[in-house]
């Protein structure tokens, strides 16, 4: 086997691990959840001889926005429990950058760009 193959089947065998323990880890945590008292939202720390246990339990709430602008106007604007979040549009940026340099150039300095995370895959011939 070559220095790449070896390299790609150490990944393989590293992710194989890393699989086995997550499954492993969340299969404790659901056994813990039996054990122990989560509290319907918020946090709740046990005590169990030399362990401390902290059990978070967050509620997530979404905004159907299709019904919010149908009732919107019965909640004081001051009171509306919505938020605004401007955020960069990634298409529109290069969209700019490749057919309007001009107006990009203007407002460039308003984005910041950097490369993420490299993805890595591998896949061993025959295998699926």
């Amino acid at each position: 086997m070559s220095n790449s193959e070896t390299l790609l089947q150490a990944w393989l065998d590293a992710k194989h691990a890393e699989t086995e323990a997550a499954n492993a880890r969340l299969a404790i945590e659901g056994e813990i959840l039996q054990a122990f008292k989560a509290r319907p939202e918020g946090q709740v720390t046990h005590k169990a001889g030399d362990y401390s246990l902290t059990l978070n339990q967050p509620i997530s709430i979404k905004l159907d926005l299709d019904t919010w602008q149908q009732i919107a106007s019965v909640c004081p604007e001051r009171l509306r429990p919505v938020k605004i979040k401007l955020e960069a549009d990634g298409v529109g940026v290069k969209y700019l950058q490749n057919n309007e340099p001009d107006i990009w150039k203007t407002i460039a300095r308003a984005f910041e760009t950097k490369p993420g995370k490299v993805s890595v895959k591998v896949v061993k011939n025959g295998d699926h």
